[in-house]
């Protein structure tokens, strides 16, 4: 039986509140699918790339031939990370809406751990991919300024 407010785990939870969580709960798969997809796309544009251009046709351009080479591993290691953190997204998802649901204390508590993991492994992510786009904007800079 619900009420207007529960006293779960010492904060009041409304239904409204619930029903929110729910709604997020329904959503982070839609939102994993179109992640999953985009990345898929990406790391195979970038295995078409590598594989089918002759890397020998940046011959006069060492720094396009270091990033041609250097793409499908960054591509590849951003995949895992995205993988990895999408999954933890969708762990919380299920942790916070089963903790509701149920009024599952050790569940609901679980989801801030996953919560805070989300969040280490998206800043994770964050920071390989400035440090390969800064790599990739000096790259541009020495072949266009110097």
């Amino acid at each position: 039986m619900q009420t207007e407010h529960n006293e779960l785990f010492g904060v009041t939870v409304s239904d409204s509140s619930r029903i929110y969580i729910r709604k997020f709960a329904g959503i982070v798969k839609l939102i994993i699918v179109f992640v999953l997809i985009t990345h898929v796309l990406r790391l195979t544009q970038v295995i078409i790339h590598a594989v089918k251009i002759d890397p020998s046709i940046y011959s006069n351009d060492k720094a396009l031939l270091f990033e041609h080479n250097l793409m499908p591993f960054y591509t590849a290691i951003s995949f895992a990370l995205v993988c990895i953190t999408m999954y933890i997204y969708w762990q919380l998802s299920r942790h916070l809406a089963k903790g509701i649901n149920d009024d599952d204390v050790p569940t609901f508590n679980r989801s801030f751990q996953l919560l805070y993991r989300y969040a280490v492994y998206g800043l994770i992510g964050s920071v390989f991919s400035l440090l390969f786009h800064f790599l990739d904007f000096y790259i541009t800079l020495e072949r266009h300024v110097y």
